[in-house]
């Protein structure tokens, strides 16, 4: 197939959008989406010290060399990167990821599960699966950014993650959990996903292309059923209706529209510094694995 704006081959195709696109027609199709995501969202300011989370997969890597291409040689910004190194993560791969930083002068910042928690994530997996992992991870990487003095941890979820989120709040009763957070609860680090714009599939393309590096996605251990059951729903029917994950993000922004309700219901944990509504999730996970282990 030919790209629809200059006729060269193509190299994907966007099934939402109907188009064909070329290698370079691509690449600077994603960048706007990004691009836009930060503008939409005012995630960057002078003074900012933003950390990439370059634990495993792609997209780690494809948001490093994209930031890099944004901010690299602004002096009032200061990028970094955190690298989680732990191999039950299945992120073997995370020497190509920091090899690739490093040359770009960029500092990375590692850390472990075990010197952190005092536990594994194979224990965690097999306790909690894949949500409790990515609970924790989440928090650690929080952990290190506060002592880092980092303002902005910068993520590379995609749009289908995101649009997973928004359904799974409304499969189970809590839509509430959808309204904005209070900027005062955020905390010191806030979270940035310049590719929230962006198909999975499209941020390995991106990473591939646009880094030269070709990293698989890290293996993770089962989730939850209820998780899995709320991925396969949205693949099943964005097949028939392509645009269905940007509708249910554009739910999402909509009520973080200004003049909307925030939420008052989350609190701010002050043992690790996670957000929760009832309980904080990453304690009770920590506390329940160590309990087992002993």
């Amino acid at each position: 197939m030919r790209c629809d704006k200059c006729r060269k081959t193509s190299v994907i195709h966007q099934p939402y959008s109907g188009l064909h696109l070329c290698r370079d027609h691509f690449i600077a199709d994603f960048e706007a989406k990004a691009k836009r995501a930060i503008r939409t969202h005012g995630w960057l300011s002078r003074g900012d010290h933003i950390a990439v989370d370059l634990s495993g997969g792609a997209a780690g890597s494809a948001l490093l060399h994209f930031l890099l291409q944004l901010v690299g040689r602004r002096r009032d910004i200061t990028l970094s990167a955190i690298i989680i190194q732990d191999r039950s993560l299945g992120n073997e791969r995370s020497s190509e990821a920091r090899a690739f930083a490093e040359s770009a002068g960029v500092s990375c910042i590692s850390v472990s599960f075990a010197e952190e928690y005092g536990i594994s994530p194979a224990d965690i997996g097999r306790e909690h699966g894949v949500y409790g992992l990515e609970i924790l991870r989440r928090s650690l990487l929080h952990r290190v950014a506060r002592k880092q003095g980092i303002s902005r941890l910068a993520l590379g979820t995609s749009i289908d993650e995101e649009a997973e989120s928004v359904l799974a709040q409304v499969l189970s009763g809590t839509p509430d959990r959808l309204l904005p957070v209070p900027k005062e609860a955020t905390g010191p680090v806030s979270e940035i996903r310049p590719f929230m714009y962006a198909l999975s599939e499209e941020i390995a393309m991106y990473s591939r292309l646009a880094t030269g590096m070709d990293i698989p996605e890290p293996y993770l251990p089962a989730g939850d059923v209820f998780a899995s059951d709320v991925r396969g729903l949205l693949h099943e029917y964005s097949l028939s209706h392509p645009s269905a994950p940007y509708s249910l993000v554009s739910l999402r922004e909509q009520l973080a529209a200004p003049g909307m309700p925030v939420q008052d219901a989350i609190h701010v944990c002050q043992t690790c510094g996670s957000l929760y509504f009832d309980a904080c999730t990453a304690c009770r996970i920590l506390a329940e694995v160590r309990c087992h282990a002993t």
